[in-house]
C-alpha cells in the first residue's frame, strides 16, 4: 500500500519551523529557508538589458544544502505551503522559492501565520487548524468552547474534547447542527471563509 504524501511547509526561521511542526503533527514537514535563497550575481550586472531589463537571479551558494533539501522535499510533498512572513520581504522569498524549486501552480499554496498558539486545558484540551488559519479570543469551560477564526480560504479546525459525546455547533450564534466526538474525543468543524470575514465558533456540550 502506497504511503500518503506529507505536505511541506516552508517558513523563514528554524525556531518557527520547530514550533509549527509540533502543532501540525506528522502529516506535515516544516523546513526553514533561512531567508533568501536567490540573489543577483555580484560578479556582473545581473540584469538582461537586451530583454526588458529582466533580473538574472542565481542560487545563494552558501545555502546549497538548504536548497537541495527543499528541492527533494518539495518533489515528494503533496502540497507545498509557502509560509514566509506576511510582509514585502516574505512575499519576495515565497516568490523566489516557487521559482527556484519549480513548484507547479496546482501544488503551491501561499499562507501566513499571524499568530502561533498552543492551547491546552488541564493538560488534555487541544485544537489543531490548517495552515493559514488564525484562531483568536479562545475561551473554554467545562461544557463550552468559543473562539474566533479568520482565514483567506475555507478552514477546518479540529478540537479534542470529551470522547463519544454530542456537541451543538454554532457559527455567529446560528445553530448549524449537532456533532459527536469520536472515541479519541476529536471533532472537526469547517467554515466557508473570505479574507474580510471573522467567524465566531461556539461548541457546546449537549
Amino acid at each position: 500500500m502506497a504511503q500518503a504524501k506529507k505536505d511541506l511547509v516552508i517558513v523563514e526561521s528554524p525556531a518557527k519551523a520547530r514550533t509549527i511542526e509540533k502543532y501540525l503533527g506528522g502529516d506535515y514537514k516544516v523546513i526553514a529557508s533561512m531567508g533568501h535563497l536567490r540573489d543577483l550575481p555580484k560578479s556582473k550586472l545581473g540584469v538582461d538589458i537586451e530583454h526588458g531589463f529582466t533580473p538574472e537571479y542565481i542560487p545563494v551558494a552558501a545555502r546549497s544544502d538548504v536548497i537541495n533539501e527543499l528541492k527533494k522535499r518539495s518533489k515528494e510533498a503533496g502540497t507545498v505551503y509557502l509560509a514566509t512572513d506576511p510582509d514585502r520581504e516574505g512575499e519576495a522569498i515565497s516568490w523566489h522559492l516557487k521559482e527556484l524549486l519549480k513548484i507547479p501552480d496546482e501544488k503551491a499554496r501561499r499562507v501566513t501565520f499571524n499568530e502561533i498558539t498552543k492551547l491546552e486545558k488541564n493538560g488534555m484540551f487541544v485544537y489543531e487548524s490548517v495552515p493559514g488559519t488564525a484562531v483568536e479570543n479562545f475561551k473554554a469551560s467545562a461544557d463550552e468552547v468559543v473562539f474566533n477564526v479568520s482565514a483567506d480560504k475555507d478552514i477546518q479546525v479540529t478540537l479534542e474534547l470529551e470522547a463519544d459525546t454530542e456537541y451543538v455547533i454554532y457559527m455567529d450564534d446560528v445553530n448549524i447542527g449537532t456533532m459527536k466526538t469520536n472515541l479519541s474525543g476529536k471533532i472537526s468543524v469547517s467554515a466557508e471563509m473570505d479574507p474580510d470575514r471573522t467567524v465566531e465558533i461556539k461548541v457546546k456540550k449537549k
